[in-house]
């Protein structure tokens, strides 16, 4: 007997946590702590969220498992709670009240050393709010549009339209420049980039005059990886999914100490396979009618990105840049509808569409 394991991104959501993050000394609230919720078994971070001014979160859309909450602030020892279990059924829950979450200051002594610790999957600043795509395994594999379905407040149909906090006026970011520089449809350079060329996602749901803000729910900014080690450096990634689709996605950098060169580059293709059926019975008084509709669509297509450019060191504080980026898309959708009227005078249906 043989199973296939569900695809954590196809995983149903249906947990909801709650709850408040306190100092253990004080008692006031932290705000913009970090909360990820990370599979006991395999370790993915599955989702998460910050808390806010008032130190409260509550984080929905939790897929179905069993998880680890693990509660971090800047300062702040690590706190991991659980693991717990997100059933439907039996004497499992759905919904968990963790009540209040006390954090202990860490008291660190350095002489003349530098101590780095490992970023959290959420940084809160004055401006923005910060998502590592790096330490999210469920963005892997994939493209932009993948990536920022991740993102708590950001929101992906399933025809990759992106908005922010239910709105679609969202000024979309490129390495903090207008993703309409690129040129072309926004949908198809956030489908041709692949996650694995992406170091952070940035969330402006405030942003200051500079922007421009008037009449935007907000700012998102794709900020890509860049190589700031000496000399000449690059790395490959390829993956897939369980319906076909591929990608492929490197970078090349070289950089001495007066200038920077790179090229980022992906090649995906996408494919989504979906399939539907319904039945409506009508029954009148001499007669009995019924409506059965099958459908199935497939859709797809090659994207390529690519991004180059060059940076010349001014001085340690300054710099000046230049870069292109060339993106391409060519998206098909197929599909096919069977209806069958079931009634005086049966009659059957077949509607299919391309391009």
């Amino acid at each position: 007997m043989s199973g296939q394991q569900m695809d954590p991104k196809n995983v149903p959501k249906i947990g909801v946590v709650y709850g408040a993050v306190i100092d253990s000394a004080s008692g006031t609230p932290i705000a913009y702590a970090s909360i990820a919720i990370i599979n006991a078994r395999s370790s993915t971070i599955m989702t998460g969220g910050i808390t806010n001014e008032d130190g409260e979160f509550n984080i929905k859309e939790i897929p179905l498992g069993r998880h680890k909450i693990v509660v971090e602030y800047i300062g702040y020892k690590k706190q991991e709670l659980g693991p717990f279990t997100f059933l439907p059924f039996g004497d499992n829950q759905t919904e968990y009240n963790l009540e209040t979450i006390s954090l202990s200051q860490t008291t660190l002594q350095m002489a003349g050393v530098d101590v780095e610790g490992e970023r959290p999957l959420f940084v809160q600043t004055a401006e923005k709010r910060i998502f590592n795509v790096e330490k999210n395994s469920l963005s892997t594999g994939g493209n932009a549009i993948d990536a920022l379905r991740q993102v708590p407040g950001i929101e992906v149909d399933p025809d990759d339209n992106v908005s922010l906090r239910g709105s679609s006026k969202v000024n979309l970011m490129i390495d903090g420049k207008p993703s309409s520089i690129a040129g072309g449809d926004v949908k198809s350079l956030l489908q041709s980039i692949p996650s694995a060329n992406i170091a952070d996602i940035e969330v402006m749901t405030n942003p200051g005059a500079k922007y421009d803000p008037e009449g935007m729910a907000g700012i998102i900014n794709i900020v890509l990886k860049e190589n700031k080690f000496a000399g000449l450096n690059g790395n490959v990634n390829t993956g897939g999914d369980s319906q076909g689709g591929t990608n492929l996605s490197g970078q090349v950098n070289y950089r001495t100490t007066s200038f920077n060169s790179f090229i980022n580059l992906g090649m995906n293709e996408r494919k989504r396979i979906s399939s539907g059926n319904s039945l409506r019975t009508m029954d009148f008084a001499t007669f009995s009618n019924s409506l059965d509709q099958v459908s199935e669509s497939n859709s797809g297509g090659p994207n390529l990105f690519v991004k180059t450019g060059f940076e010349y060191f001014i001085d340690p504080s300054q710099s000046l840049a230049i870069s292109t980026t060339i993106s391409n898309g060519n998206r098909t959708s197929d599909g096919t509808t069977s209806t069958i009227d079931s009634g005086p005078g049966d009659r059957k249906f077949i509607r299919t569409t391309s391009g």
